[in-house]
């Protein structure tokens, strides 16, 4: 599987090509859809994000991390689409709120 790994404050546009597609924006990398794991990483090293990109859309399960490595949301993507079970938690690892998303749409708690 490729993967690209970038620092979370670089503007997405600079390393990605993006074709609009579907109402959403995929990312493409020479010319081609990109498919892989796709690493944003904080100045210190740390995980911000995390996830799978296939066919130039966020898939299945995302990360996002606070900069200390906590981490501060877990989703599911379907084509760029939320999609399932959608947590957040605060800093100190507690769990602050959870949604459940069906075609994007929020039907949570």
């Amino acid at each position: 599987m490729k993967e690209k790994r970038i620092n979370y404050q670089t503007l997405i546009g600079n390393v990605f090509e993006l074709k609009y597609m579907m109402g959403k924006y995929a990312l493409l990398l020479n010319n081609e859809l990109f498919s892989g794991k796709l690493i944003l990483e904080y100045d210190n090293g740390n995980l911000h994000s995390s996830g799978i990109i296939k066919n130039g859309f966020k898939h299945k399960e995302w990360i996002t991390c606070y900069e200390n490595g906590e981490v501060q949301i877990k989703e599911l993507f379907t084509a760029n689409l939320h999609q399932g079970e959608y947590l957040e938690y605060h800093k100190n690892g507690k769990l602050k709120g959870k949604s459940f998303f069906m075609f994007g749409d929020s039907h949570g708690e």
